[in-house]
Formats: structure tokens, sequence, C-alpha cells
């Protein structure tokens, strides 16, 4: 699967199915070629991209919600290899406050069908001062290794249903206060779902 996986995402989320079989008969002792192509297309974060504003709420009675609005999301595919996947990330995050808040750490977990596909941290320090805006990237990443264990729940018609994934990105901020002291805060509003459905051998 991974192989596969590699080629559809370098190929722009398309790939093309292409079937030969051959149809003996010893009775009548002759054979028969079949052939069938078929294409599939998927697009796993093109959602993502969204220019609807989110507040991010940290629930803290250190600091008055909201901490930070989202402005505006983007993503692309990375520079695929055959070990990982990785997803280019931006947030543009505005600072409501009349002081300047630092995003210390931006972390990020992606699953689909529950298999987790990897999970990490950037380190990099973001200073968002009163009343603006700052441009935050993030690159997520699939381990590749995981993706023959997705598989399997992908084609489970017990899961999801009969080739039907649910994409699942989690994120979360480290927030460095005013004051000094940091907060986890979850992003929820920024949980990205997306339902991915195939048909591979053309079957309906």
């Amino acid at each position: 699967i991974p192989p596969w996986w590699t080629s559809h995402i370098r190929n722009d989320e398309r790939t093309t199915i292409e079937v030969d079989a051959t149809v003996t008969s010893s009775r009548l002792g002759r054979s028969a070629g079949l052939s069938r192509s078929h294409g599939i297309e998927t697009d796993l974060i093109g959602a993502f991209n969204s220019e609807e504003t989110r507040p991010v709420n940290a629930d803290s009675p250190l600091t008055d919600d909201p901490v930070l609005y989202v402005n505006e999301t983007r993503s692309e595919w990375g520079a695929v290899s055959e070990s990982e996947t990785p997803i280019e990330m931006e947030f543009d995050l505005y600072n409501p406050n009349l002081e300047p808040y630092v995003v210390t750490r931006l972390g990020y977990t992606i699953a689909m069908n529950g298999v987790e596909l990897g999970k990490g941290e950037t380190r990099d320090e973001h200073v968002i001062g009163p009343y603006s805006t700052e441009t935050v990237p993030l690159t997520t990443t699939i381990r590749n290794e995981r993706l023959d264990e997705w598989w399997v729940t992908h084609l489970d018609e017990g899961t999801y249903g009969h080739q039907v994934s649910e994409l699942r990105i989690e994120f979360h901020a480290i927030v460095e206060l005013p004051t000094g002291e940091e907060l986890t805060v979850p992003l929820e509003e920024l949980t990205y779902e997306e339902t991915v459905t195939t048909d591979i051998f053309d079957e309906g």
C-alpha cells in the first residue's frame, strides 16, 4: 500500500486501476483475455483551506477568552517520499488582546479510521503582538509504514463501510501568556475531519 499511496499523492490524488485477467476453459481448450481500466480520485486536504474566522479559547482562569482567533487556514501536500507524506499547513492567527501572546509550540495528531498515522510538535516560537496577525506554519507528517494497518480498516465494511475512511487531524498549541505562564490549548475549532470513499474495482 505505501508505494501505491506515494504514487497517488504525487499524481494529484489520482490513480488508474488496470486489471488484466485470463479466463481458461480446459473443456473447450481455449483461453480469453480480459482487461479493464478504472480511475479513482480523492481530495483529502482540500477542504482544510478556509477563510472562516474561529475563536481559540483557553478555558482557563489565567486569561480571558478568546486568547486568539484563527482567521484563515491553508494546506498543500509537501514532497512525499517512500517513508513519509508531509502536509504543509499555515494558520493566520490574530491576537485581539492588549498584550502580546507567544505560541511556543504547535502540535498535531493524524488518524484515519482510528489508526494513528502521525503526530508531532513544532518548536518555533511565534510572537503575536496586540491586535496583530501572524502566519504560523506547521508541517504535519503521515508515516507511510502505518498505511497498511489503515488499509485493512478501509476495506472492512464493519468499520465505517466498505472502502470508507474518516480522516481526522487534531491540533493543540502551547501559548505563553503575558505573565510568563504557559497553557496547553486544544484547538478544537480547528479539528479537521474528512470522509474518504473509493471504488477500487468499480463495484458500484
